[in-house]
């Protein structure tokens, strides 16, 4: 049986301003019935460490659910630099190939 997923396209300003509507948006999808979301940051023009802790958060949840996560493309550069700067890479609780922004998913 195909795992079901579900797709969230992340775009424009993704600072602590939307921090609320961001963490809304990705409890929405965890709420639904799919397998795995497919998260596309790829139209981020800017984002903070925000960003980058709600994704964190979201991905323990995701896998607490034994659901996965995934990034569906390349993130921008705007979200690439907070995670090149945001010191979470140190800190993740999954190994590399689980992370989301080290190449992984997030699966129970």
């Amino acid at each position: 049986m195909a795992e079901a997923s579900t797709h969230l396209r992340l775009e424009g300003d993704c600072g602590v301003e939307r921090a609320a509507e961001i963490t809304e948006q990705l409890r929405a999808v965890l709420e639904k019935d799919a397998d795995c979301v497919e998260l596309d940051l790829s139209g981020v023009t800017r984002a903070d460490v925000s960003l980058q802790q709600i994704i964190c958060s979201a991905h323990r949840s995701f896998f607490r659910k034994s659901k996965k996560m995934i990034l569906s493309a390349c993130p921008a550069e705007a979200v690439q630099r907070v995670l090149r700067n945001g010191g979470f890479g140190s800190s993740c609780h999954f190994r590399r190939d689980q992370c989301p922004f080290q190449g992984g998913s997030a699966h129970g």
